[in-house]
């Protein structure tokens, strides 16, 4: 790329951002560059004074007593122990220390050491300690804080960004509750571990990332309230009160109408649904009159989540999500359902670890006398967040289209060029599925999974519909309109258009319509419109576990355990299917988890035509679905009697 095509790439990224974005970033850069030259230590002269407060894990006692939730204690036991002996184990990658964790470990990712700095796995100790191991679980975090004490000393690197100190704040003070025996017979440890605890509330509270915003000014905020409720004295208070300022202007832009997450990423969206649902009941507890502010979002955010689960309650894959996240979206769902005290929340019988965490026996006792409400409607329209969903609850199929924009304008780090695609679930099992994300690290397998091609929509010119680059920018974005969605004889019918190709020679732009008969198929039609020679590809990624096979000019088959579909194409001069390839791109992977890479078929329709022109693909589980060109130039849909022209 030269120097002028980077410019401009560059321009288009940062001509997004809010003036205060750019102000907050400069300023933190200064004092943390000020930090750094003064030499700027971890401070352990305070004496602050905890506050007697009702703590956020009330069902921390009741862990060890047998439930739907054992195997998730015996899980977070093993993980616990693993950690006492300086084992830890993110991101699907493992390392072991000898005598303390190294901190700074080069080796690893800076995600990967974003985790081991967030102390995440305070929580495992904790429940161990109440599983029955309580001596040796007490003296692994007491071992752990102190190294961190010890190895973070001096204020800079990744234990002092201010979103792994929030993610170690409220770990770190569940724990002053959790061990609370342990550490009033411990006072020289406790003083000391306190000192450093609420020297990082006072750092976080100077560097709240106004910056970056999104969810990690959500983390931000969550634990510098945490603190404020936690600390005794006026400078708690007004950490709280700041806190909650800016919290209630946040949630109002960031929970959308439709109770999305504005980063419209489904693995995020149950990230904050848990921050709102933890701070509210917290609040709650301990008789701060906020909470009432804070649970409209969290019953919108729970609606939300409950709409966008497929039939086995897991998320789509679309952008930045990984079905190996910090709490199940069921689970957190449950906990959801609890709080707002709403049993049309419950969507599964399912009760885990985290709903007993927060809500005790009790609140499982409440959770069981509820029916199980699964969502019933045929169709499920988000528009804030651009999710809409067409469901056959009885057959149990399932499919999520993406047609929203691809990210806040001033927040792109989640987004990938991927405007129209879905994913498709039949009888319970995914066919159709995103490729996911591998890992955040800048190269070419964090290039690829954000890319157009990695994605079931269309690739025109070889371009990527919006300009994504590095871990987490986008110059050029695409475009969508509002989708029009309607009834047409018995089936449904989506269709919008974006210009995320606008800048290709002939003004080209894509249309897509979807047409779904319940119980019968899905046609997917696309339309390339402009003008001169325009080539396209459109992408089918299909779950690892399908067996695909051509069978005929022009139909596949589709197979994934006992479940059968034929996909039957139209309007493509090529074809090729594909899995796990690396030459001449990459092509045909999968990972539902970081940093675990799986082959998966993926089948490419090519077409070069003067536009505009069509190229249409249908879904069945039989083979009488037929496409053909319509008069108009478009796609002439049948099946039996049943016809309809997408023109």
């Amino acid at each position: 790329m030269r120097w002028w095509q980077a410019s401009a790439r560059w321009l288009a990224t940062v001509r997004h951002l809010a003036p205060g974005q750019v102000w907050c970033r400069g300023a933190r850069l200064l004092r943390r560059r000020w930090d750094s030259a003064v030499g700027r230590r971890l401070c352990l002269t305070h004496r602050p004074a905890l506050a007697a407060v009702q703590p956020l894990l009330a069902g921390l006692t009741e862990v060890a007593e047998p439930g739907p939730w054992t195997d998730e204690v015996r899980a977070a036991c093993g993980r616990a122990e693993a950690a006492a002996r300086l084992e830890f184990s993110f991101l699907n990658v493992t390392a072991r220390y000898a005598t303390q964790p190294d901190w700074q470990d080069a080796t690893q990712s800076r995600l990967w050491r974003y985790h081991l700095h967030g102390f995440e796995y305070a929580m495992d100790l904790l429940v161990w300690h109440h599983a029955g191991g309580a001596p040796a679980a007490y003296a692994a975090f007491r071992r752990l804080a102190e190294s961190w004490i010890e190895g973070n000393a001096r204020v800079g690197g990744d234990g002092w960004h201010p979103y792994t100190v929030s993610l170690r704040l409220v770990q770190w003070l569940h724990a002053a509750y959790g061990f609370a025996p342990e550490l009033d017979r411990d006072p020289e440890f406790r003083a000391r571990w306190l000192a450093a605890l609420y020297d990082q509330a006072r750092f976080l509270r100077a560097n709240l990332e106004f910056d970056v915003r999104g969810n990690h000014l959500l983390e931000n905020l969550r634990a510098l309230a945490w603190a404020g409720l936690c600390f005794q004295g006026s400078e708690a208070r007004s950490w709280f009160e700041a806190a909650v300022r800016h919290w209630r202007k946040e949630q109002a832009e960031q929970i959308l109408e439709d109770g999305g997450h504005f980063e419209r990423n489904p693995g995020y969206h149950v990230v904050v649904l848990r921050l709102l649902l933890e701070l509210a009941t917290f609040c709650r507890r301990n008789q701060h009159p906020c909470a009432a502010e804070i649970e409209p979002g969290v019953e919108r955010a729970a609606r939300f989540l409950k709409s966008l689960l497929a039939p086995e309650l897991k998320l789509p894959l679309l952008k930045d999500t990984t079905v190996d996240g910090a709490q199940a979206a069921e689970s957190v769902l449950a906990a959801a359902a609890l709080c707002m005290g709403q049993a049309q929340l419950k969507a599964s019988a399912s009760f885990g670890l985290y709903p007993l965490l927060l809500f005790g026996r009790q609140g499982w006792a409440q959770y069981e006398s509820w029916p199980t409400q699964p969502v019933e409607a045929d169709t499920g329209v988000l528009p804030q967040s651009g999710f809409y969903i067409l469901r056959d609850v009885r057959r149990r199929d399932h499919l999520v289209w993406d047609a929203g924009d691809v990210c806040p304008d001033y927040l792109p780090a989640h987004a990938h060029a991927d405007m129209f695609s879905y994913e498709l679930v039949v009888a319970g099992l995914r066919v159709v599925v995103d490729s996911g994300v591998y890992e955040y690290a800048p190269g070419a397998w964090r290039d690829y999974f954000r890319s157009t091609r990695a994605h079931n929509t269309v690739e025109i010119g070889g371009e990527d519909q919006s300009e994504v680059w590095h871990s987490f920018r986008v110059g050029r974005r695409a475009r969508p309109t509002p989708v029009s969605i309607r009834r047409v004889q018995d089936a449904y019918l989506l269709e919008a258009s974006h210009n995320g190709y606008r800048h290709l020679p002939g003004k080209v732009q894509h249309r897509r319509a979807i047409l779904w008969r319940p119980g019968a198929w899905w046609v997917i039609a696309d339309h390339v419109l402009g003008h001169g020679q325009v080539p396209a590809r459109s992408l089918l990624h299909f779950h690892p576990a399908c067996t695909v096979k051509e069978v005929a000019n022009s139909i596949w088959s589709v197979q994934r355990d006992d479940v059968t579909v034929w996909v039957t194409a139209m309007g493509h001069s090529t074809s090729e299917l594909t899995a796990g390839q690396t030459e001449p791109r990459l092509q045909g992977w999968y990972s539902e988890r970081f940093g675990v890479l799986t082959k998966n078929p993926t089948l490419t329709l090519g077409a070069e035509h003067t536009a505009p022109y069509a190229l249409a693909y249908g879904i069945a589980p039989d083979r009488g679905l037929t496409l053909a060109r319509s008069d108009r130039g478009g796609v002439l849909v049948g099946a039996g009697d049943w016809s309809y022209p997408l023109d």
